[in-house]
């Protein structure tokens, strides 16, 4: 079966569903991926739609079973750095977990932009318009457990598979809401290795980038650490508390969210946003925090 996807494939819009045998043409993108089934289209036309399939018989070509599910494009204009990000965009496909969008293709246009899809938010832009846009904090901390805990256990896959996702903002934290409402991380193209050199391109791109920098961007000769996501992660959580973004003193900063939100949470903020990288907790260790037992 060819499960694999290259960045040449064309995308293919189809129109409805197929539920019998269909002939499947040569170029046909196949993907056999079962997770990506919770995002089927159930009541709305999407922009794009996808054959995916459980089994093909290759040799006549014969979909014997298929559904259609909905995916978002989204395009980088001028890519800081091409090779670097196709590498963590390959990096990132062989991800499989459920509090991390799926990267299914890109395809490089012109060496000046990349086209990526990724699997499908419903309120993909949820926490940067209700906290930019609408300037509407949130206090209620039994959905603040849940939003963190799914933003944490995507934090600790990636960490555990030695990677760094390198910008944790507003905008990389999607929301896919069914039953109840579920936060993803999503944005992979800054996804580098631990313990590497930072490339001088990234970081140029995640000085502009970031809305607050991590302390340890200032050092060219910065050694990546699972700790820098865990200080970003810190800057979105004051940013949803508080609708403001941190400073750079830590009890102007207790100050701030003692205003808003209960101690253990204000406490738990702050130690991510330590300035010094070691003094700062893992994603382990915040999902084992006294908090989310309150």
């Amino acid at each position: 079966m060819n499960t694999n996807l290259t960045q040449d494939d064309d995308s293919i819009e189809f129109q409805k569903a197929v539920t019998s045998p269909y002939k499947c043409p040569q170029h046909l993108l196949i993907i056999n991926d079962s997770l990506f089934l919770l995002s089927i289209r159930e009541y709305e036309e999407p922009e794009e739609t996808f054959l995916i399939v459980s089994e093909i018989q290759q040799d006549i070509q014969i979909v014997i079973s298929s559904k259609f599910v909905k995916r978002i494009r989204y395009t980088i204009t001028n890519p800081y750095n091409i090779e670097l990000m196709i590498s963590s965009l390959k990096r990132a496909q062989q991800f499989k977990d459920d509090n991390l969008q799926q990267v299914h293709q890109y395809m490089i246009e012109n060496q000046t932009s990349i086209q990526i899809y990724s699997s499908y938010a419903n309120q993909c832009n949820y926490l940067q318009e209700r906290i930019q846009n609408e300037s509407r904090i949130l206090q209620n901390e039994i959905k603040l457990r849940s939003y963190l805990y799914n933003v944490l256990e995507g934090l600790k896959y990636i960490h555990e598979n030695n990677c760094v996702h390198m910008c944790i903002t507003l905008q990389n934290i999607e929301c896919h809401k069914e039953e109840y409402r579920q936060l993803k991380i999503s944005r992979f193209e800054t996804l580098s290795e631990i313990k590497t050199k930072l490339n001088p391109d990234l970081r140029k791109y995640l000085i502009k980038t970031l809305p607050h920098i991590p302390p340890e961007l200032g050092d060219s000769n910065y050694i990546i650490q699972p700790s820098f996501d865990i200080y970003c992660l810190g800057v979105v959580l004051f940013q949803i508390c508080t609708c403001q973004l941190p400073e750079d003193n830590q009890r102007t900063n207790r100050l701030i969210l003692k205003k808003f939100i209960s101690k253990e949470l204000a406490n738990m903020i702050i130690l991510m946003l330590d300035l010094k990288a070691e003094n700062r907790p893992t994603a382990i260790t915040l999902i084992d925090n006294q908090w989310f037992n309150i």
